[in-house]
């Protein structure tokens, strides 16, 4: 509260401060009330109008994901989180990653504020050997990358001995196979 006498044809300022603190994006309305001994304005009451305007803030849950150790042509999947930490939705636009053998699904491209996203990652290693990669997150807040690895075991290799069976049978007979 100001206290101030303004002289005939002269004006005073009065300092006020607005706080978008603990505030959502949208639209406020208030009021600034000035009581006066003026007889036909006391008090006098000034709209206050304030947009808040905000933006999605990216979190990961995890930056770094190890698909563990699986035999070649199989799969492994994990998940790690997309938070919105910001005032206003997040929009994902892009995840993209170097190589096939992590691929990706997204639970969600528009993630509201205090939400999160799941991203399930699917290891599937097509040769033998520690693999990397990185999953990289464009949206409306910052770049995110995530690096991926996992190591693929050679998977057994089945042959035969011999690799044909041959054998000669009467019409009507049958005998048991022996190699």
């Amino acid at each position: 509260i100001i206290t101030d006498t303004v002289a005939i044809n002269d004006s005073a300022k009065i300092p006020v401060t607005i706080s978008s603190a603990g505030l959502l994006v949208g639209q406020y309305s208030s009021s600034v009330i000035l009581p006066s001994n003026d007889p036909l304005n006391n008090p006098d009451t000034i709209p206050v109008i304030l947009n808040v305007i905000g933006t999605g803030e990216i979190t990961l849950t995890q930056n770094c994901l190890y698909l563990d150790s699986i035999m070649e042509f199989t799969t492994n999947k994990d998940s790690l989180y997309i938070k919105n930490t910001g005032c206003d939705t997040l929009f994902i636009s892009n995840i993209s990653s170097l190589t096939t053998y992590f691929t990706f699904t997204l639970a969600s491209d528009t993630i509201l504020l205090g939400d999160s996203a799941m991203v399930e990652v699917t290891f599937t290693p097509a040769s033998a050997g520690i693999l990397y990669d990185t999953l990289t997150i464009l949206n409306s807040d910052v770049t995110k990358t995530i690096c991926l690895s996992g190591y693929g075991f050679p998977r057994p290799i089945m042959s035969e001995n011999p690799d044909t069976i041959k054998d000669y049978i009467r019409a009507s007979a049958s005998v048991p196979l022996m190699p």
